[in-house]
């Protein structure tokens, strides 16, 4: 069997699986056009996950209907690998923390990527149909010999936060908040985007521009993915070590299979020091959501971004390409948010829910503000 169907409460009931193989179209039937909860884009993670991660799939049902989906990743944490950027001290003290973490949600990507259902059912309930069904798969992973000790609802939107969230033992915290640049429709070019600028954002981007004068840009196809898949690996590991807490490291050949399932929907930009493109500098990738850009993973050598300000001009190509190919806006995802906000982002703040099964749920607020503090940063407004 295949699938399994479990009773929620007031006829709600949940279809249980263990892969999006064979359920596409009914699947896709409920997610529309949100590109990181298709089964298009599931199918690819699950051919190439992340090595502690694995997936479930469930379908919500009234009275016997399907009206929605939910979306589950089972993640292994090791606390002390997660902190790879942090002190020996802090490291250590994270040793004893592993578990198997079940979340609601895309952790590869910002956003509440952890349910559709079809109609409305306002947040109480919406929150209370989660939190049921994530028991339900709880107890079936424990079947299959993993055991759940920490529950995960991911970037909820402020405005879908319960109104009563002391009648459930989930304790609320913030993350990053997510940076999205809007374009205006006024933009027809780059210079245009330049002329909105103030003067001193005008110069640094032309500053920036200079420093990467000299590189060779270069949109990637699947062969040149697999001759640079082990430097391009490598400059992805610097970035995410860099970010001090990560919860997963990328499949070698994730990108790879992004590629050949999206194609010119995954665009994939590398920065070499010249045309003999022997010296990969960085990238970074795209993929284009409808109207809208998600900027993915990205990878650079971090000892040369001064001499060329690669990442810098990694967000001046993203926009320009958002301008170019008409685009709303770009996802810029969390992480760098001053950098970002300097170049037009801002931030829309998000909440993440959880609970531990056992009494340290009272420590989580303070364990979690002490191994992932808060990243301190100044907005930025780079317009007239």
């Amino acid at each position: 069997m295949n699938h399994e169907v479990f009773d929620l409460f007031d006829g709600y009931q949940i279809e249980y699986r263990k892969s999006i193989q064979g359920i596409e179209s009914k699947w896709d039937n409920y997610v529309g056009s949100d590109f990181f909860i298709s089964s298009r884009y599931l199918g690819v993670l699950e051919m190439f996950p992340p090595k502690n991660m694995r997936f479930r799939y469930v379908c919500l049902l009234k009275e016997g209907k399907a009206i929605g989906v939910l979306y589950y990743q089972v993640i292994h944490i090791s606390l002390s690998n997660s902190l790879q950027g942090s002190s020996a001290i802090k490291r250590s003290l994270a040793a004893p923390f592993q578990a198997d973490l079940l979340v609601n949600g895309n952790t590869l990507v910002t956003g509440a990527y952890g349910h559709y259902f079809q109609d409305d059912l306002g947040a109480d309930l919406v929150f209370r149909i989660v939190d049921k069904a994530s028991d339900i798969v709880a107890k079936e992973l424990k079947k299959d010999g993993i055991k759940i000790r920490a529950h995960l609802k991911k970037d909820y939107p402020i405005v879908t936060i319960p109104s009563d969230l002391s009648k459930s033992k989930y304790v609320a915290f913030h993350v990053q908040p997510n940076m999205e640049f809007h374009l205006k429709p006024e933009w027809e070019t780059i210079e245009d985007y330049k002329s909105a600028l103030k003067s001193k954002y005008r110069v640094r981007m032309k500053r920036a521009k200079k420093k990467a004068s000299a590189i060779f840009k270069k949109e990637l196809d699947v062969d040149d993915l697999i001759t640079h898949q082990e430097v391009m690996y490598n400059q992805y590991m610097q970035t995410v070590d860099g970010a001090g807490f990560n919860l997963f490291y990328l499949h070698k050949e994730y990108n790879i299979g992004l590629k050949k399932k999206l194609g010119e929907d995954f665009k994939v930009v590398g920065y070499f020091k010249n045309e003999n493109q022997h010296e990969l500098l960085g990238y970074y990738t795209l993929i284009k959501n409808e109207q809208n850009l998600d900027a993915h993973f990205l990878g650079y050598e971090h000892s040369e971004n001064s001499k060329y300000q690669t990442y810098l001009n990694f967000l001046f190509d993203m926009i320009e390409y958002g301008i170019d190919a008409s685009c709303q806006s770009i996802n810029l995802s969390r992480t760098a948010m001053e950098i970002k906000s300097s170049v037009g982002a801002t931030d829309v703040p998000l909440k993440i829910f959880m609970k531990y099964n056992g009494i340290l749920n009272r420590l989580l607020p303070k364990a979690l503000d002490y191994f992932v503090p808060e990243d301190k940063w100044l907005p930025r407004n780079p317009f007239k």
